[in-house]
């Protein structure tokens, strides 16, 4: 098949998540900086959970600086995704 001959099913997200939850998944993919997907998702998150006050404020310090660190490119991509996913740790969904 040629990329022209391919059809991609577009889905809601309704209908997205109930397949994705149908299939039972065993593995999560997170795109932290648009590989997948456009924009920064990660940043995104990230800057979201600050503002709700999801981590303590000297989490929330630390990671920004880190952050704009990273942006400047003093720290290194592996560096920043793996600890803006530690940030987390702990925390419960409700």
């Amino acid at each position: 098949m040629t990329p022209t001959q391919i059809e991609i099913t577009r889905w809601n997200a309704e209908e997205f998540q109930r397949l994705v939850l149908n299939s039972k998944p065993r593995v999560a993919v997170f795109d932290c900086d648009g590989t997948l997907w456009g924009g920064d998702s990660g940043y995104g998150f990230m800057a979201w959970s600050l503002e709700q006050g999801l981590v303590s404020r000297s989490t929330s310090d630390w990671i920004d600086t880190r952050h704009r660190a990273y942006r400047s490119g003093k720290v290194s991509e592996e560096d920043i995704c793996g600890e803006m996913v530690q940030i987390y740790a702990g925390l419960r969904d409700q």
